[in-house]
Parts: structure tokens; C-alpha cells; sequence
């Protein structure tokens, strides 16, 4: 059952035990609000569920009633094949959400779920609720492979209960998979994680490791590399994505940057497929990682180091690192925004990535200070773009699918031209230039109408535009066939979003802003045309 109906239609006062339920092993209902009568409801069908495997309940709200009305049914119901739970939504206000985290973690105990495989509690706890969540763990000793709790306050002392929950009671022996992305565990949470992750006695074969937007700082982070250090032959290898985004991390200098560029280098074998330096104050400290740790990364495929306010120095030894082919691996990098960047060393690199990242196929380059002049770094990235046509008569090439360069300087006549004849020549670039506005999503749709700039990259959502927009929203393809029939919305001086008329369509001389196909939507959005 994937719709509410599902639900209301059992009999809720003494039949339930006469609905054929079947062989059922999945209920999934996320975004399902779900009453009072419909948790009960819920509740009492799952004692008749005795093959459930998997039980969806991500974005559903529930008060402090209807968590308990779900929890009397699990009890009942020992469910003892339950392999994947997921959980998220709003649960009654933030202080009882700690009550109905104990009720519903004693309630998984009573229903003896020794099975569980996945967890993803994504509700609104904190600290003491999230402690509640890891005894449940320790009480139960499941063979969990997969725990998420992103977005979540979860705080140091969760970080802590589970550090605990593996390092004396071993409840974490299968865990390969940990998401504590802003989960406000600071540098004291992380330091409890690395001594999971450094444990002697009983190994955490730990492979995804999401930790950012935590603001563990350089104290966490040498509490990172240290656990790298101490358990290398195991960690080093196994480790495959690694998340350290948002963390403040370089506030304090290179020293445990550096900590953790040597921890990585003195590893016999590093298998880091992913790595997530986003959103830090790097700045120089990229130099130890660019020197000592990426040599070590021969599985490195997708790296990102946007928003570190990097500088001409940090660049360069990047662009050594691509240079002597130690990262020829890359698939995705991302460089964007970095406001301190001279457009001569923006060049310098992306001439490396030519032959130095012959697999790169995804590059964030928006606001690097490109003068958008011939010879620049500008002219750089349009060598990379043709690559595609050498890619064919070299196998060991691949062309680029997606290049974002916004927020640049505007690009000389020639130059534009000449992108624009790349465009032509590969439909399924994703290709944004200078002044282009790159839909991810729809909400980067309404983001636009409503005059907020689309920077869904970037993640600057909160910036307002000063100026007045107007835009065309068009399905299909950019022929302007269409364009009569399209919605055509302008923003008024009050802020108000109004249609305009036929007549306002027709005297504004639109200019076409490309969007990237994305994958996550129904159809492609086509294309939006900017009056």
C-alpha cells in the first residue's frame, strides 16, 4: 500500500485480522500524513504482517499519540524479519520528540528487530533522543550495515553513546555505512568517532563516512587523521567516501590539514573514491592535501573543493598534483567560488585537467574570477569542451558532459560564439556560461520567478536579487514554437508574481538561458528565456 486510503479503509476496531494481507514485506508511505486513526490503524495491521521486511515512514508526521498507537502495534506485531527501517518527519514539538524517541526505541526492542540492516531515524531528536536511539542498538545488536541520522540534532553525546556502543559493546561490528551530516556533533563528537573508528579490539569496516556540516574544525579533523594513522591498513582501505564538508576546517592553519594529508600518505593502500572538502576556510592549507594526500588517492573519482577561499598557491599545487598524472582517476571536480583566484592560475590548472584528468567528465569552475578574455582561462575550458572530438579518436579521453562557469566575467564575442557552436554540436552537453541560470530542481524553478538567483551549486539560496526578472518557462525544446503558448510570469516592483498578456510577451525580445536536463525531474525543463 503506497496511499493513505490503503489504511483508512481497514476496519480500526476489531477486524483487522480479516483483511487478507498476504505475503506483504514492504509498506512504503513517505510524505503520508498520517492521523491518529491512521497510526492506530497502522499499528494494529502490522501484527498480521509477519513477513515485513521494510517499512517506509520517511517525512511522516506524527504527534506524541500517534507515535505511541504505532508503537502498542509493533510490540505486538515482534517484528522479527524487519530488515529496513526508515523514519523521518516531525515528531509532537521538539522537547517531546525525546519521549517519543524512548517509546518508539523500547518499542523496536520489545518487537525483538534483530534483523535490521538500515536505519535512517531522520526526525527532529536531540541529544537525549538520539542517546535512546543507540541503546536500542546496544540492546538489540542488529547486523545494521546502514545508519543515517542527517539533519538531525543528534549532538556530541549521541556521537559519543555510539562510539560507546561500538567500542564496549561491539553493536557496530557490520556498520560500513554512517550519516551524521549536520548533526551538531562538533569537535568533541568527532574526537568520538575517531576513537570508534581506531579501535583495536573489535574493527568498524566503515565505508561512507558523512560528517559535514558539523563544525568539527581542526580538532576534529586531527582527531580524524589520528584514527587514519592508527588503524591505516584497515580504515585507508576500506574508507570509500569521506565527508568533510562545512566543517571550519583550515581555521587554524595547515597543521591538521597536514595531520591528515601524512595520515593518508603513510597508508599502504587508500581507497577514497569520494571526498568532500566543500565549504571549509582551506585557503593555503590545500597545499599539504594537494602535495601528499591525492598522490595516495589512485581510486579518487569525485572531489570537491568549492567555497574555500583557495589561493593562487593552493592552486598550484593542485595543478602540479594533475601535472604529474597522480590523479588521472577524477571524474567530477568541483573548484567554485573562490574569490581570491587570479585568472591566470584558473587557466594554468584547467590546461592540466586536459591531459592530466583524462576521465574528468563533470567540472565546477562558477565564480573563479575568469576574465572571460582569449587566452584566459576562458579559452581554457573551451580546449577542454573539444575535447569530445578528440575523445573519439582517443579512447583513454572522455568528453566533458557538464561544465558550470557562471558567475565569471562575460565572455568575448568570439569566444561566446564558439561555445555556443559547442552547444550545437553535443545536444547533451550541460553547458552553463556566464549570466546563464542552471536549473537543478524545481525548486530552483520557483527560485527564479521569484527572483532569488539559482544557485543550486553554490547552495546561496538565501541571496535576493535587488533587481527585477521576468522569465519565460518553456517545455520542450528551444525552437520557440511554443513560446506563444508558454506562461510567461514577471515579477512586479511589490514583489507579487504576476502572467503577463500576449501583447508584453510579444514586445520583449527574449534571450535564451540554457537548463541542465536533470533527472530528477519528469521532462526536461527545456529551456527559460530572460527578458
Amino acid at each position: 500500500a503506497s496511499r493513505r486510503e490503503g489504511f483508512t479503509n481497514v476496519p480500526l476496531t476489531s477486524s483487522a485480522e480479516l483483511v487478507d494481507w498476504g505475503p506483504l514485506q514492504r509498506i512504503a508511505l513517505p510524505g503520508v500524513q498520517l492521523t491518529d486513526r491512521d497510526a492506530f490503524a497502522l499499528g494494529a495491521s502490522l501484527r498480521y504482517l509477519h513477513n515485513l521486511n521494510q517499512l517506509d515512514l520517511r517525512k511522516v508526521n506524527l504527534n506524541r499519540t500517534g507515535v505511541e498507537f504505532l508503537s502498542i502495534g509493533m510490540v505486538a506485531a515482534k517484528l522479527s524479519m524487519l530488515q529496513v527501517l526508515w523514519v523521518g518527519g516531525m515528531w509532537s514539538s521538539e522537547i517531546g520528540c525525546d519521549d517519543c524517541m524512548r517509546t518508539f526505541s523500547t518499542a523496536l526492542i520489545q518487537s525483538q528487530a534483530c534483523a535490521l540492516t538500515s536505519l535512517d531515524f531522520s526526525v527532529a531528536m536531540r541529544p537525549p533522543g538520539g542517546v535512546s536511539l543507540v541503546e536500542m542498538v546496544v540492546a538489540l545488536r542488529p547486523p545494521l550495515a546502514r545508519l543515517e541520522l542527517g539533519d538531525t540534532r543528534f549532538g556530541g553525546a549521541g556521537a559519543r553513546a555510539l562510539s560507546d556502543a561500538h567500542t564496549k559493546y561491539g553493536a557496530l561490528s557490520s556498520l560500513q555505512h554512517l550519516d551524521l551530516f549536520a548533526c551538531h556533533i562538533g569537535p568533541w563528537g568527532a574526537e568520538a568517532i575517531a576513537r570508534a573508528l581506531s579501535h583495536e579490539l573489535v574493527e568498524l569496516p566503515i565505508e561512507t563516512l558523512i560528517l559535514g556540516d558539523n563544525a568539527i574544525q581542526d580538532r576534529g579533523l586531527s582527531a580524524i587523521a589520528a584514527a587514519i594513522r592508527a588503524n591505516s591498513t584497515v580504515l585507508a582501505a576500506r574508507l570509500q567516501h569521506l565527508d568533510l564538508s562545512g566543517n571550519g576546517l583550515g581555521g587554524d592553519g595547515q597543521a591538521a590539514c597536514r595531520a591528515f594529508a601524512e595520515a593518508l600518505a603513510e597508508a599502504t593502500v587508500v581507497g577514497l573514491r569520494k571526498l568532500n572538502l566543500a565549504s571549509n576556510f582551506l585557503g593555503t592549507a590545500l597545499v599539504p592535501i594537494a602535495e601528499l594526500a591525492l598522490p595516495a588517492m589512485r581510486s579518487l573519482v569525485w572531489l570537491e573543493l568549492g567555497c574555500n577561499s583557495l589561493t593562487d598557491d593552493a592552486l598550484a599545487a593542485l595543478t602540479s598534483c594533475f601535472e604529474c598524472r597522480f590523479a588521472t582517476g577524477i571524474e567530477s571536480l568541483g573548484l567554485y567560488h573562490q574569490p581570491r583566484v587570479s585568472d591566470r592560475a584558473v587557466a594554468r590548472l584547467l590546461s592540466s585537467l586536459h591531459q592530466g584528468a583524462p576521465r574528468l567528465s563533470v567540472l565546477h569552475a562558477a565564480a573563479l574570477n575568469m576574465s572571460g578574455e582569449a587566452g584566459g582561462a576562458a579559452e581554457c575550458a573551451l580546449s577542454l569542451l573539444r575535447r569530445g572530438s578528440e575523445a573519439s579518436d582517443n579512447g583513454s579521453l572522455t568528453p566533458l558532459q557538464r561544465l558550470d562557469l557562471r558567475d565569471n566575467g562575460p565572455l568575448e564575442a568570439a569566444l561566446a560564439s564558439q561555445f555556443e557552436e559547442c552547444r550545437i554540436r553535443r545536444p547533451e552537453l550541460e553547458l552553463c556560461c556566464p549570466g546563464d541560470a542552471w536549473v537543478e530542481d524545481e525548486d530552483d524553478v520557483f527560485a527564479i520567478l521569484n527572483g532569488v538567483p539559482s544557485h543550486g551549486l553554490l547552495e546561496h539560496r538565501s541571496m535576493v536579487c535587488e533587481f527585477v526578472q521576468s522569465f519565460w518557462l518553456v517545455q520542450g525544446d528551444d525552437s520557440g514554437a511554443e513560446l506563444d503558448q508558454a506562461p510567461f510570469y514577471i515579477q512586479e516592483p511589490d514583489g507579487s508574481i504576476n502572467q503577463a498578456s500576449t501583447a508584453t510577451k510579444r514586445e520583449c525580445q527574449p534571450m535564451t538561458i540554457r537548463l541542465a536536463a536533470s533527472g530528477r525531474l519528469d521532462n526536461t525543463l527545456g529551456i527559460v528565456k530572460e527578458c
